[in-house]
């Protein structure tokens, strides 16, 4: 309807019919009017909340993408080849500042290299020839000497080889022939010895190094050709020997007041493996579990752990989580969500740590009171609880 209908002129000298009809005909281009204005406030909100979801889908792909190995839980392996910014470090401490000096601290011993009395070799060294009339000097005219050693490796020992003899001996009273039996680990006429098994499965198991290389370097440094096959024989039997050890270590830690808890993924023969790790301050339990899952059962007292669900769902414990774990993620919220509180927490927790530090160093067994106080203090003003 065009605007020049609804002049004040046209309008009063329309019947009382026809304003009828005009008000009838604008009532309903009005509830058109009004029913799209609803469809297009619904797709509004519509669109509000599918870019809202949007917005969140790339902050929270940006956020992982961000994620390495200095801000969350991911193994230093995971950051392949990527280099950070020229202006960032490839590492940097989660700790902060211990307030300490560089270097060796007090009490700690050193490993400087120094001289010893006996040493295995001389080696003498004489001038030929006077510096300044050129006379020819003999070893008879030394009149003192100065003392520098150098230590370094003697030469692989030859293999050594023990022959064990059972001899069989004539009973002179009745004519029986009695023969010695040879030691419990002596069980085939060739073998290697314990001392060899034991440097393989130190080898392999501490420096992770592969059984065919295993085998080139008892090859090259001590002329043993030793089988690959071999190898993994005696690292085998070297293991079934330490069972008993390792289920009593096992068994220590179970009573333990804090212990710590961890897993990890890695491949054998093919398949994915979890290793689980139980540890306290003075003993460490490995076991190779089937599943990630596969956690210890029976634990009592106080576990350290990253909050993986299946820890925390663990009864008849405390929970404490790792503070490296919280470090990093901490890290993370300040790398991604810009939250003032989260500096203030990393800091908190790395001053904690300091303390800790400190108080050890001088033979407390853990921080004052008034500096434990002090801690929850700002905690509370946080109110961010550790």
């Amino acid at each position: 309807m065009k605007q020049a209908r609804f002049t004040r002129d046209r309008v009063s000298a329309l019947s009382k019919p026809d304003l009828i009809d005009l008000v009838m005909e604008l009532a309903a281009r009005n509830a058109l009017l009004q029913t799209r204005v609803d469809e297009l406030e619904k797709q509004n909100r519509q669109l509000q909340e599918q870019n809202a979801s949007l917005v969140q889908r790339v902050s929270d792909l940006e956020r992982r993408l961000g994620l390495n190995s200095s801000n969350s839980g991911k193994p230093p392996s995971s950051d392949g080849l990527a280099k950070p910014a020229a202006r960032e470090r490839r590492t940097r401490s989660l700790r902060g500042k211990s307030g300490r000096k560089s270097g060796g601290q007090h009490g700690h011993k050193g490993t400087t290299l120094k001289q010893v009395a006996t040493p295995d070799a001389l080696v003498h060294h004489y001038p030929h020839q006077c510096t300044r009339c050129s006379a020819t000097l003999s070893p008879e005219a030394a009149t003192g000497f100065a003392v520098r050693q150098v230590f370094g490796l003697a030469p692989p020992p030859p293999l050594f080889i023990t022959e064990h003899r059972a001899h069989t001996c004539l009973c002179r009273a009745c004519g029986t022939l009695v023969r010695a039996d040879f030691p419990e680990t002596v069980k085939a006429p060739a073998q290697y010895s314990d001392e060899i098994a034991a440097l393989a499965a130190y080898l392999q198991t501490q420096h992770c190094i592969p059984e065919d290389r295993l085998a080139r370097i008892f090859s090259d440094l001590y002329k043993i050709r030793i089988a690959p096959a071999t190898l993994a024989s005696l690292i085998a039997k070297k293991a079934d020997s330490l069972r008993i050890f390792a289920d009593r270590v096992r068994e220590l830690l179970s009573g333990v007041a804090v212990k710590h808890l961890d897993e990890t993924g890695f491949r054998i023969a093919g398949k994915t493996r979890w290793l689980h790790m139980l540890c306290s301050t003075s003993l460490s339990h490995l076991r190779l579990g089937t599943g990630r899952g596969d956690i210890p059962s029976g634990l009592a007292g106080t576990i350290i752990h990253d909050c993986w669900p299946p820890y925390l769902a663990l009864e008849a414990v405390e929970h404490g989580l790792c503070n490296a774990h919280l470090l990093r993620e901490l890290q993370a919220i300040i790398d991604h969500d810009k939250e003032p509180w989260a500096a203030d927490m990393k800091d908190l927790l790395s001053d904690a740590l300091t303390l800790t530090q400190i108080a050890h160093d001088q033979g407390k067994p853990a921080v004052s009171p008034e500096q434990a106080h002090q801690i929850h203090h700002v905690e509370n003003i946080l109110n961010c609880p550790v």
